[in-house]
């Protein structure tokens, strides 16, 4: 009776960490994959070997354990850029990772809030406690985002109305505020292609896996959409010089 009235005490928590997941899943189209922030300025390309789909889409998370670290959106296979290209796209994701301290600072808050003390709280003093403790908690937080957010839009390209709605969408669904960070970073529209930015980015034994699990993933799509068809046409063009320039 005990252990039951605890899960029951807990499901409050156990949904907030469900809806946390789910905000953090992002579809992708097939030639989309992400790049993920690993520490210390590094970024690393997820590319899965074995991606699971929904709908045509590509259903992609970033670090769910480390909600303070950024992830970008990459495309591939329209063309094979200018070498240039290549190279602003790290400089632009270190750039925005230098500018992100103050609100990683408030999602790791509102995360150890949601998903650690709040649980905890409600077995040492009882779920209605718990919940008033993390409301006091995590909505100022909700507020200091907004502040942060303020002061950063213009390096971080962010509208008035993008501010407000992931505020307003914060106040009103809280895990929200927990994937904050990747939904800034989601958002930004990285130039370039995506493949020359992940060789850019990996060192030669990450270049051949990643490599290795491109060729396949080329392969699904012009055996799905057909090697006579225009889109095939272009995917094998495509990759063609991406060899050639390896």
């Amino acid at each position: 009776m005990a252990v039951s009235q605890l899960g029951g005490d807990h499901a409050i928590w156990i949904v907030a960490a469900l809806l946390y997941v789910f905000d953090a899943a992002k579809l992708l189209s097939p030639r989309e994959f992400l790049v993920v922030e690993t520490g210390r300025g590094r970024f690393a390309p997820a590319l899965g070997e074995a991606p699971f789909t929904l709908a045509g889409r590509v259903v992609a998370f970033g670090a769910l354990l480390r909600p303070d670290r950024a992830v970008f959106v990459l495309r591939w296979g329209d063309r094979w850029a200018h070498p240039d290209a290549a190279r602003a796209a790290p400089r632009r994701f270190t750039d925005i990772s230098a500018r992100l301290f103050p609100l990683r600072l408030v999602v790791i808050w509102s995360s150890v809030w949601l998903f650690a003390a709040g649980p905890a709280l409600t077995v040492w003093l009882g779920l209605d406690a718990a919940i008033y403790c993390a409301i006091a908690a995590v909505y100022p937080a909700v507020l200091a985002a907004g502040l942060v957010l303020w002061h950063v839009r213009a390096a971080l390209r962010l509208s008035r109305a993008r501010i407000a709605k992931l505020v307003v969408e914060a106040l009103v669904f809280p895990p929200a505020l927990a994937n904050l960070v990747r939904k800034v970073t989601l958002a930004e529209s990285i130039e370039g292609d995506g493949v020359q930015t992940a060789l850019a980015l990996l060192d030669p034994d990450g270049r051949e896996r990643f490599w290795d699990r491109l060729e396949r993933r080329a392969e699904e799509l012009i055996n799905e959409v057909g090697r006579d068809d225009p889109e095939g046409q272009r995917l094998l063009a495509y990759m063609a010089a991406a060899r050639a320039a390896r």
